[in-house]
C-alpha cells in the first residue's frame, strides 16, 4: 500500500500505510516486557517514534540488533490510526559496532543524539542535520579522527545549520588574532589565554 496522507491539525500524517524509511536509532526505551520504542532519525520524516514488538523474546539476533542504539538501516514501518508506527522489518546497513564498543565514542554519540532530538523535535525533516549526524557517527566508527575533532565538527556544523556564525578569524572571547582552538561554548575560535576544558586545539 502506498503512502496515504491526510491533513490533521495543520500537519501531514501518514495513515494506514506501509512505508520504508532509511534511518538510524538515536534512542531506545523499554515498552512492556518484550517490546521497545525507538526514536528513528530519518532523512524523509525527521525523528519518528516506532515500536518494535517482541525484540526481547526468543533468539532472533537480527531483530535484536535492529533495535540497538545507532543501528542504521531501512526500516519497514506500518502507520496505523495511532501516532506511533510499528516496525515490520529491518534491513541493517551498519550497526556501528566500533562506536558501541568504545565508551568514549558511545558517550559522544549519545550527546549528539540528545542534541539532535532537542534541536529538531519529532516529525521535522532536516536533511542537512541528518547528514551531519550520520557523517559524524560514520567518522567515529570508521575513521581515525580524534573524538574531540569530531565533536568540534558536529558543533560547528550545527551552529551553521542554526544560522549562527561562529567567530573564526579571531578569539571569540577577547578578540585576539592569535587563535589556537575551537570552542563551541565560546562561539568560535579562542586564543591560548582563553582556552578551557571544552576547547579543542587546532593542529
Amino acid at each position: 500500500m502506498g503512502v496515504i496522507y491526510k491533513l490533521f491539525i495543520g500537519r501531514m500524517e501518514k495513515v494506514m500505510a506501509n512505508v520504508t524509511e532509511r534511518g538510524i536509532v538515536i534512542k531506545r526505551s523499554d515498552y512492556g516486557d518484550n517490546n521497545c520504542i525507538l526514536k528513528l532519525f530519518t532523512r524523509e520524516s525527521g525523528i519518528i517514534s516506532a515500536v518494535i514488538y517482541g525484540i526481547k523474546r526468543g533468539k532472533n539476533n537480527g531483530k535484536a540488533a535492529s533495535g540497538q542504539f545507532l543501528c542504521y538501516g531501512d526500516y519497514e514501518l506500518y502507520f496505523g490510526k495511532g501516532n506511533m508506527a510499528s516496525v515490520d522489518n529491518v534491513d541493517i546497513i551498519d550497526a556501528f559496532l566500533a562506536v558501541s564498543n568504545d565508551i568514549a565514542k558511545l558517550a559522544l554519540s549519545a550527546y549528539m543524539a540528545e542534541t539532535v532530538m532537542t534541536y529538531l523535535g519529532e516529525n521535522n525533516p532536516d536533511e542537512r542535520l541528518y547528514g551531519i549526524f550520520l557523517n559524524c557517527i560514520y567518522a567515529l566508527a570508521h575513521r581515525d579522527d580524534s573524538i574531540d575533532k569530531i565533536k568540534s565538527v558536529f558543533e560547528l556544523k550545527l551552529m551553521c545549520a542554526e544560522g549562527l556564525s561562529p567567530m573564526l578569524n579571531r578569539c571569540a572571547c577577547c578578540g585576539s588574532n592569535e587563535i589556537e582552538a575551537f570552542d563551541a561554548e565560546a562561539g568560535g575560535m579562542v586564543c591560548r589565554s582563553c582556552m578551557k576544558g571544552s576547547s579543542v586545539k587546532i593542529s
